[in-house]
């Protein structure tokens, strides 16, 4: 864990004496969203520090909305979660006892996290990243309403997602709305690996109008999850290679923001998802997590795209589930073909549109 930041955010935490004398109670509800990776995060470092930078945007209708209330008590920590939360218990009870040190008053409260996903779990789309998200911005509203100030500045979404990262790396992107990074880029001003950056200043207006087509090829839970994921990265043979790759292809997606180039967009995105799977396939004794639906998926995509003449694309996360991306001046065309030709090739022909979200919300 990078002292630096642990410090600047541990110097005024708020301790259980400023909690009893600011009230006592306090209460914070946040919905963020999930994000879809296009440069994958795929190897980590102790401390949740990524072995390369990533790059995401941020989803408008699937996402998780929390509420925690804390009380102090004199008798130390404890936790109620609601029983639509109660599967990630666990991570979320380590999580509150992990961030203590930022959150000192964490020590003597009965704390109450309320949690619901917008979204059906285990159908392609980071439900830890939003969780995550969620839960450290409540964390910083309520340290904000102690202190006595108000407002969410750069700051506050600073620390939230530092937090969040804490959690689920991913979820470090999701305290963003549009376009996010994370991950130390030397060409990139201001990235780090202990916390996401927005990009929404520099990205062309084209890509704020992005949409996200969830093809769910199947609803099973995962089979490798992702803290597997990143533990295979750890003696991949071609890791080394992986790293500088998504470092190239970072810069390069960048400069396609920027300039609105839509084609490089997709061409690049398709490419680390591909890559993505062939570092799966590639470590020892892993399954193939692509289903024969989604290569047919795949493939359909690319006709349509070549017979129209247009500029969509994939991506993939770790599952058989296809992201089909694609801007608002195509969807008409664009869902046609997915209603008619991909949706009978998906479970139950479940497909989930969504596009690309303005960000967090208070509650």
């Amino acid at each position: 864990m990078a002292k630096s930041k642990w410090t600047e955010f541990t110097q005024n935490a708020v301790g259980t004496e400023q909690l009893k004398s600011a009230g006592s109670e306090f209460k914070s509800g946040w919905k963020a969203p999930s994000n879809i990776a296009i440069v994958k995060y795929w190897g980590k470092k102790d401390g949740q520090i990524p072995q390369n930078p990533s790059l995401s945007f941020s989803l408008n209708g699937c996402y998780t909305q929390t509420q925690l209330e804390v009380k102090y008590s004199p008798k130390g920590f404890s936790l109620t979660i609601n029983p639509e939360g109660k599967e990630f218990a666990p991570r979320i009870e380590q999580f509150l006892r992990n961030v203590e040190p930022l959150f000192p008053f964490l020590a003597n409260v009965e704390a109450k996290v309320t949690t619901v996903n917008s979204f059906p779990h285990s159908v392609g789309i980071a439900s830890s990243a939003s969780g995550f998200a969620s839960l450290a911005l409540c964390l910083c509203h309520i340290e904000e309403q102690i202190k006595g100030n108000l407002g969410f500045g750069s700051p506050f979404l600073r620390k939230a997602s530092y937090v969040a990262r804490l959690g689920s790396g991913s979820a470090s992107r999701s305290v963003f709305g549009g376009w996010q990074e994370w991950g130390y880029l030397p060409e990139l001003p201001n990235s780090t690996n202990e916390y996401a950056l927005s990009l929404s200043p520099i990205v062309d207006p084209k890509f704020f109008e992005m949409r996200d087509a969830i093809l769910v090829v199947s609803s099973s839970p995962k089979v490798l999850s992702s803290t597997q994921g990143h533990v295979l990265m750890a003696n991949h043979p071609f890791a080394d290679a992986r790293y500088a790759e998504a470092r190239i292809n970072l810069n390069a997606i960048l400069k396609a923001l920027r300039k609105g180039d839509l084609k490089r967009f997709f061409d690049i995105a398709e490419s680390e998802a591909m890559t993505l799977h062939g570092l799966i396939m590639s470590s020892k004794n892993q399954p193939i997590l692509l289903k024969p639906q989604s290569l047919q998926i795949i493939e359909l995509i690319k006709a349509f795209r070549t017979e129209k003449g247009i500029n969509i694309g994939f991506t993939i996360d770790a599952g058989p589930n296809i992201h089909l991306l694609y801007t608002s001046d195509v969807a008409p065309i664009v869902e046609a073909f997915v209603n008619e030709q991909l949706k009978p090739l998906c479970e139950n022909q479940k497909v989930i549109f969504d596009s690309c979200g303005k960000g967090p919300e208070l509650v």
